[in-house]
Order: structure tokens, then sequence, then C-alpha cells
């Protein structure tokens, strides 16, 4: 099936598409709304093509090697696509070391018959769409310099 290799393999030198990266999958916490969440960056532009299967691309403030597999490339269609541009930064492991930035509204909920307070956190490299519920007890355990 040529299908893949129809929408991915060929993109032309100067047009635009969109970046993905897995970091997600690094995350600390579980979410119930991890396959909405959005997983890809951009638009960049494309400015060459790199044997058969990898381009490179115009990163700009990327602290990484602006070389990507045809797999992570996404064709861009339309104007009216709302991402990220603003790369996350990767530590020694290559993982996108996730941490709160804010807390936009608090909550308490009922689990087992008890009361549990969360906080609707703002994740640092994430927009505000991707904010997500978590315990306050969590969020005070694994990030104990996060100060609200």
């Amino acid at each position: 099936m040529l299908i893949g290799t129809e929408l991915r393999g060929n993109f032309k030198l100067g047009t635009w598409c969109t970046l993905k990266c897995n970091y997600r999958q690094q995350s600390v916490a579980l979410r119930k709304n991890l396959k909405l969440a959005a997983k890809f960056y951009g638009p960049y532009k494309i400015l060459k093509k790199i044997g058969a299967v990898a381009y490179e691309l115009e990163l700009l403030q990327a602290k990484i090697r602006p070389v990507f597999h045809v797999s992570l490339l996404k064709k861009r269609i339309g104007i009216d696509q709302v991402l990220s541009c603003i790369l996350p930064n990767y530590n020694a492991d290559d993982h996108c070391p996730l941490e709160p930035f804010a807390v936009f509204k608090r909550r308490a909920i009922m689990r087992n018959g008890e009361p549990i307070s969360q906080w609707l956190i703002q994740w640092n490299y994430l927009d505000e769409n991707s904010a997500s519920w978590d315990d306050v007890s969590f969020i005070c355990s694994q990030f104990p310099s996060f100060n609200t």
C-alpha cells in the first residue's frame, strides 16, 4: 500500500510541514484525554532532502539537530492550524521533563467516599488547551518545588 509513502515521502523543498514529538509518552501522570491531545509542532519549512527518508527543517531557536525521519513529518494543509512552534527541551536521556507551570482552577471530587482536591494544571511546553486535572497530593509529591 503506497498511501503512507505518497503522503509522507514526497515533500517539496520550501513547503511547510509539522513535526511529531512523542514526549507526551514520558509524562509523569496518566491522562484520560491523552489521545485527544495535540501531538505535532510547527509549521516548519523544509530546507532540503537528506537521503531517501530524511529532511532538514528550518527550526528557529531550537537546540536539537534539524534533520528528521519522514515518519515524523506531516504535510501542513490549510492555514487555520493552531500549533506550538516552541519545541520542548530534552535532557540527556532524550526525555522531555514536563513540569507544572500554573494552576488555572481548583476543585474537590469524591473518590471512594473521600473528598480529593484537584488542580487544573498547565504544563510547561503545552498550551492552555492541554491543561489537565491532577490530584494535589500527586503534584506536591512529584514536584515539591512547585509553588501555586
